[in-house]
């Protein structure tokens, strides 16, 4: 299948706002040896330098979308510590407005990021002020896109069977804002693992116009029977059943699945999303991964490939271009490339990028490729 053109320049040349809140955390990474390491009791392994950066979907997600041109406003709690300062003070200058609730009694979240070049990253997690995130900080938004991560980490929003979750996501999209939400894996040895995740889900996914999973988060919460291609594929449209309007599955180097509701769906979407109707309405497409001669870290990746997906959406291109260029944005955060060489790419290496969104063929249900 010839790769989609992205598009030089869409509808909107200066995208519009989004609102990024949930769960945010300072992300601390050891550089470990090629083959990782295996510390035995009393053990003293040596490893590199420590890398520490904010993470998190809000400031994963947030980011990507700044570093694209967005205005992107942040939402989250922190502890009143000095962890909370430093990723205050990180997400103002990366160019994200942080509304940032400091907690005085809980600290910050962090991870512990475990990954070398022959593992995918594993998480050692402290959940902190993110426990007590119920969504009131979230006020009255202006800007005509929503983004809510990791639920399943945030404890007091998925209480109740989702009580919460349901209220806030219903709450903004009643203004007319178009609402996006991504989940996490869950630890099956922690209580969020017993929670009926269908009803949740099946609760909230009506006021939830873009979802973006991975499959094992799918697969974490008994939603996904497993990570095969039919099984991506079922889960995707299941989430679509439930009430989604877009909904994106991942799965690592197998690529992402992505699928649309009808028309009548979309045109309910918000503002963000109902202007793609159109163009978006009931589609299947298999997003290929892109290729990456140097992998530096593969942390971020899922919540950068969900920024390039929202990207698209706001720039109004269709799904095919916007699936693309979600991949090779994705590509380049694990290359460690600024992540504006993704568009520069896109342009340089399609020879019809000049024209608008409206000149490309969509993929239609059932043309899906793996």
């Amino acid at each position: 299948m010839t790769s989609p053109a992205c598009p030089s320049e869409g509808p909107q040349s200066d995208p519009p706002g989004v609102v990024v809140a949930g769960h945010l955390c300072v992300d601390l990474v050891p550089q470990l040896p090629p083959a990782g390491v295996a510390a035995e009791p009393g053990a003293l392994v040596e490893v590199g330098p420590l890398i520490m950066q904010p993470g998190g979907s809000v400031f994963n997600t947030g980011w990507a979308l700044a570093t694209l041109g967005v205005s992107t406003t942040a939402i989250a709690h922190i502890g009143d510590d000095p962890l909370g300062r430093y990723v205050h003070t990180e997400l103002a200058a990366r160019g994200i407005t942080p509304h940032l609730t400091p907690r005085p009694t809980e600290a910050t979240p962090y991870s512990l990021v475990i990954e070398s070049a022959t593992r995918d990253r594993a998480f050692l997690h402290h959940v902190g002020a993110a426990a007590s995130f119920t969504g009131d900080a979230v006020g009255e938004i202006t800007a005509p896109l929503f983004h809510l991560g990791y639920p399943p980490v945030l404890p007091a929003l998925i209480a109740d069977d989702g009580r919460k979750l349901t209220a806030l996501l219903r709450r903004v999209h009643h203004t007319g804002v178009s609402t996006s939400m991504d989940l996490a894996v869950v630890d099956a040895a922690s209580p969020v693992s017993r929670l009926d995740w269908v009803a949740i889900l099946t609760a909230s996914l009506p006021y939830t116009d873009v979802i973006s999973p991975s499959i094992d988060d799918l697969v974490s919460i008994g939603v996904a029977a497993g990570s095969a291609p039919a099984d991506i594929e079922e889960a995707t449209r299941w989430l679509l059943d439930r009430g989604a309007a877009v909904a994106m599955v991942s799965a690592g180097r197998a690529g992402a699945f992505l699928a649309t509701a009808s028309r009548e769906r979309l045109d309910t979407a918000g503002r963000a999303v109902a202007g793609n109707a159109a163009i978006w309405n009931t589609h299947e497409v298999w997003i290929d991964t892109q290729l990456v001669d140097r992998p530096v870290s593969t942390n971020g990746a899922g919540d950068t490939l969900t920024a390039g997906l929202l990207y698209g959406l706001l720039q109004q291109w269709n799904p095919a271009d916007t699936g693309y260029f979600a991949a090779r944005l994705a590509a380049a955060r694990i290359q460690g490339e600024p992540l504006t060489t993704a568009r520069e790419d896109c342009e340089h290496t399609n020879n019809d990028c000049g024209s608008t969104h409206k000149t490309h063929d969509t993929v239609e249900i059932n043309d899906s490729t793996s």
